[in-house]
């Protein structure tokens, strides 16, 4: 189990979040405040300095400590983090798209790795129409035919598509070919 100890890296901070709750699942670790406490034990440094001010703080003002989860993870990382960090990596994850010559397997992973950074369900619907919107338009067309209902479906789907080269579109890199049928 890895230690946080407060360095100002979003990407390590989200790791360790992420290390913490797949810790939990894998022990069968269901009490949020047991989650809370296993996490406040993985802490050094500033970090550990900090969390035990708040406990106390949080003692004496309403006469009880955190014991919410979510509310842990969102406080951690709003003090952690400056806000503009965060709102940068809103605007980055508004803005994500599969990039010319990205592969969709690429695609997906930046995908999954701005969601999580952002605790962003990746099950939503609406985070599954991001997805989609994001790929390059003649996969998003062709994907959509599918009806598909999941990020995961859509990428099985979208790596075929762009394996077998159908529908290869200049834009990504590809060539169009033209078959001049003779009579």
């Amino acid at each position: 189990m890895p230690i946080y100890d407060g360095e100002l890296n979003a990407e390590k901070l989200n790791n360790w979040i992420i290390q913490i709750d797949v810790y939990c699942r894998v022990k069968s670790i269901d009490s949020k405040r047991s989650k809370i406490q296993l996490a406040s034990l993985r802490l050094r440094g500033i970090t550990l300095v900090w969390w035990e001010g708040r406990t106390q703080a949080d003692l004496k003002k309403r006469g009880k400590i955190l014991s919410v989860w979510s509310e842990f993870v969102s406080v951690i990382k709003k003090t952690i983090l400056s806000t503009s960090y965060m709102q940068q990596a809103m605007m980055n994850w508004q803005t994500l798209r599969q990039l010319k010559g990205q592969s969709v397997q690429s695609y997906t992973q930046e995908f999954r790795k701005r969601a999580l950074i952002l605790r962003i369900s990746l099950d939503s619907p609406k985070t599954l129409l991001k997805y989609i919107g994001g790929l390059h338009s003649y996969l998003r067309h062709t994907i959509l035919m599918f009806n598909p209902t999941s990020i995961d479906e859509v990428s099985v789907q979208a790596t075929h598509l762009e394996a077998r080269g159908k529908n290869v579109n200049p834009e990504i890199g590809g060539t169009s070919k033209t078959v001049i049928c003779k009579p």
